[in-house]
């Protein structure tokens, strides 16, 4: 019996872990006209790239964009995953400011009413979102504030829903760069160069405290180093100095050079010459080295979607619109209550098989028993006890009123903008069903529905709280739910079967 059970714990976590574990993650880059997709595998003990490859959108309508990377997609074979989106740096406008607070909530809410009242634009019109550089003794912040217009957002949104790759995070392209500097010690500075701009980043100890895009005018990357290293070296030394008035470079400093490689490989004496710092300079992404594939990838800025990739769900900000996230965490939980109950009922009927299974071997056991005209009293009482245990298990399987019924009933019937926290079963065939909406009136049209649906006869609501969550009203309900009784036939056919042992 341990050794079965055993085996059924076994299945069931491993179709837990098939079913919720996302181990590949998509990173998104997007450079000029052109889409540069990366794959990495996150089921080794460190995140691996199995495949990369860039898409021409041209000058085509959103529908046709996305039809060449849905198509592109398919030929490359990308699996399912977390898909992380990279905006370019330049349609972000990042400031730094000092809150008086160091609580995640109220942050946000200065974040909110400093950007409308720094930003020419309404609060529909814009995107934000913040990282915490750090804390004082008195409890102030040092914050990073991130606005993008939700226009430029909802452009490569549209574009990559088309492509069947909704991504779950957007970041920009400094915060992907953080995969390279991953648990170092002292400064790191990322510059990745593009057909369009430089970014920059500066981080310590692994963690971001400075990044700015530098706007390199239309074509002059495109000609030798003599015509853009002057402007892109001033443009570096002026970044460095201004970020060093409120902060220190800190031993030992790096410098990660990312994008195409014969610009990269051009600045990098440039660099160590004009540079009165000590670095070890490192060009990171070399994927012809690196990755199996087909396309000359080393002429293209990819250290943002590879960083993307490799990061996945780590990156804290998230420049997703939040009726997005919104629907994608809807979407996130039905899913897995589905999953979830479809689960238990497997677990269920294959325990319900165990004790079929070992009832048959006691039934054997026995009728060995009688042929040899042994006394077998103790064993056919074992065998009636198991027998109701057995009827009994699928009772509850079966029956009406029962956790499986009950919240394949409520998967069925809870609208989106409800969510549920804990679910308790009460004596007299009572369920209490806790959760929060977005309006009372959602829980109110919950009520409704559940009266008479499925195993219950009546719902009511017993109790309902309104609190401020992030800004936004939310309540809190408890409904209370009266199960259906098991009817007297199912119940006296029961004792019937169990009296023909």
């Amino acid at each position: 019996m341990g050794i079965k059970m055993k085996r059924i714990q076994k299945i069931y976590y491993g179709m837990q872990q098939m079913v919720f574990k996302k181990s590949k993650t998509i990173g998104i880059g997007m450079v000029s006209d052109a889409v540069i997709v990366v794959q990495a595998d996150h089921s080794r003990a460190e995140p691996m790239i199995d495949k990369i490859f860039s898409v021409p959108l041209g000058t085509g309508t959103t529908s046709e964009k996305g039809a060449l990377i849905r198509e592109r997609a398919g030929a490359e074979r990308l699996q399912k995953g977390f898909v992380t989106a990279c905006l370019p740096q330049r349609l972000a406008i990042v400031k730094y400011v000092d809150l008086p607070s160091a609580n995640h909530a109220e942050i946000r809410q200065m974040i909110a009413f400093q950007a409308l009242r720094q930003m020419p634009f309404s609060a529909e019109e814009i995107i934000t979102d913040f990282e915490v550089l750090g804390a004082d003794e008195r409890g102030h912040s040092r914050v990073m504030m991130i606005v993008v217009r939700r226009e430029d957002v909802d452009q490569y949104l549209d574009i990559l829903k088309m492509a069947g790759l909704s991504p779950d995070k957007i970041v920009l392209a400094s915060h992907a760069a953080g995969a390279f500097v991953r648990d170092s010690e002292g400064t790191q500075i990322t510059i990745e160069i593009s057909s369009t701009d430089a970014v920059l980043a500066v981080f310590e100890n692994g963690r971001i405290q400075f990044a700015r895009s530098i706007p390199m005018k239309k074509g002059l990357l495109a000609g030798g180093i003599d015509q853009w290293q002057d402007k892109l070296v001033s443009e570096l030394k002026m970044s460095l100095e201004a970020y060093q008035k409120t902060n220190k470079l800190k031993a030992p400093i790096q410098v990660f050079l990312l994008g195409e490689e014969e610009k990269t490989q051009a600045l990098r004496p440039v660099l160590q010459n004009e540079f009165g710092l000590k670095m070890d300079i490192q060009q990171t992404i070399d994927c012809q080295k690196r990755f199996e594939t087909s396309e000359n990838v080393k002429s293209l800025a990819c250290g943002s979607a590879v960083g993307a990739a490799l990061l996945g769900q780590v990156v804290a900000v998230n420049l997703l619109p939040k009726e997005e996230m919104q629907r994608k965490t809807q979407d996130a939980f039905k899913k897995e209550a589905f999953v979830f109950s479809s689960l238990l009922l497997v677990f269920l009927c294959a325990l319900s098989g165990v004790f079929v299974q070992n009832l048959r071997e006691k039934q054997g056991r026995l009728k060995f028993i009688r042929e040899s005209r042994a006394s077998a009293g103790s064993e056919v009482k074992e065998l009636r006890q198991m027998q109701r245990q057995v009827e009994a298990a699928k009772e509850k399987i079966s029956g009406k009123g029962t956790l499986v019924e009950v919240m394949k009933t409520l998967n069925q019937t809870i609208p989106r903008g409800i969510s549920l926290s804990t679910l308790t079963f009460e004596k007299d065939r009572f369920v209490v069903v806790q959760g929060m909406s977005f309006t009372l009136s959602k829980a109110v049209n919950l009520v409704k529905q559940l009266n008479g649906v499925g195993p219950f006869v009546k719902a009511e609501l017993k109790s309902s709280n309104t609190r401020r969550l992030e800004g936004k009203d939310m309540v809190d309900f408890q409904i209370y739910c009266q199960l259906k009784e098991l009817t007297t036939e199912h119940t006296e056919g029961t004792e019937k079967r169990l009296r023909k042992i």
